[in-house]
């Protein structure tokens, strides 16, 4: 990754990079309620972002890259299936729930339940995994944003999978080979 300081370019790879987080963490709140509100457009883009959830410049910009990484819209900016289930208040905790366990996947990979930690135990966790110092405003900024996705977040409740689809009963194939009375057996006749 490629960061602008001033005129300088810096390289970053770390794995603080990949804790997703916030310049202004509540942001995300009205972010999250408006998509909620609207409908679903058919590429979640700046302009939609700045007109539609009402959130202007890098703010905006902001919310748009934090969406992209957390998994509700495609760096193409089409909405996944996590962002259309997010909508639904009845399935929503729970998507934003599954992409809060991918996004912060490397928080989790040192502590799978990261999100029921105490605030001080979670804090103590991003400066570890991202080899951050403690004192780096960044890790309040990584903290508050988790914390401010995870109160739109269940993490007890199981995202929808696709909807269930009853078995076909076929014939019971008899020990002599022949089917149900009346049906032709199943198999490969040639």
């Amino acid at each position: 990754m490629l960061f602008a300081v001033g005129d300088s370019i810096i390289r970053g790879s770390s794995v603080a990079d990949n804790l997703p987080y916030l310049p202004a963490p509540g942001s995300i709140k009205g972010a999250l309620e408006k998509i909620r509100d609207a409908s679903v457009p058919e590429r979640v883009s700046f302009d939609f972002v700045s007109t539609k959830l009402l959130i202007k410049g890098g703010t905006g910009k902001a919310v748009l890259a934090l969406l992209k990484k957390i998994g509700m819209v495609t760096q193409d900016g089409i909405p996944t299936d996590l962002y259309k289930q997010f909508r639904n208040r009845n399935s929503g905790g729970a998507a934003l729930a599954t992409a809060i366990k991918r996004s912060y996947s490397a928080l989790a990979s040192v502590n799978e339940y990261f999100y029921l930690l105490k605030d001080s135990d979670l804090k103590n966790l991003i400066i570890q995994v991202s080899g951050l110092d403690k004192d780096n405003k960044i890790i309040g900024l990584m903290f508050s944003t988790l914390q401010n996705l995870k109160a739109y977040a269940n993490f007890e409740a199981k995202v929808p999978d696709e909807p269930e689809i009853e078995p076909i009963a076929l014939p019971v194939n008899f020990p002599d080979g022949g089917a149900v009375r009346g049906e032709r057996p199943i198999g490969l006749n040639l």
